[in-house]
């Protein structure tokens, strides 16, 4: 019964070209609209993928498919908590910006054995947070899924027409 918000290939396998088209092609049938880009400011993984992730954005426009212009933890997947949550919610950069999180009331190897050093109940805390919570009543921060970046794109551009 849930609506289809993005897309999300299994560790980002959709940045592959071919991946991207049947993904696309498969995608519209079933309602696709947004699509992740995994491109994470300042991290060390994505420098080298700065041509994929232009060529997929390329892509993607072309496709009249919406996506994120950031996101934030990827690279350290299961360690979030609430100081750096606010650091990143402090530090927001222009643009949709996807906080990656996996908050849990179970943690760790409790839900799989590859996710033995996550800290789902952490990430859980953080998200309800009371300081995480004021943070986030900044009037300039839309919060919203992948479904919503057209309607905060268009809200974006009504606000700086002259």
């Amino acid at each position: 019964g849930l609506s289809l918000d993005h897309l999300d290939a299994h560790k980002h396998f959709h940045l592959h070209p071919t991946v991207l088209s049947l993904a696309l092609r498969i995608g519209r049938d079933i309602g696709l609209r947004a699509v992740r880009v995994p491109a994470e400011p300042a991290s060390g993984m994505t420098r080298w993928l700065i041509p994929w992730f232009a060529l997929m954005r390329y892509r993607l426009r072309q496709a009249g498919m919406d996506c994120n212009d950031q996101i934030f933890w990827l690279a350290h997947s299961g360690a979030m908590d609430e100081a750096r949550l606010l650091q990143i919610l402090a530090g927001l950069p222009a643009g949709v910006t996807e906080i990656y999180l996996h908050p849990g009331t179970l943690s760790g190897s409790a839900i799989s054995p590859t996710m033995s050093g996550y800290r789902h109940r952490d990430e859980l805390r953080a998200l309800l947070s009371p300081a995480v919570r004021a943070a986030l009543s900044d009037p300039s921060i839309q919060r919203g899924g992948y479904a919503d970046i057209a309607q905060f794109r268009n809200h974006s551009r009504d606000a700086t027409a002259p």
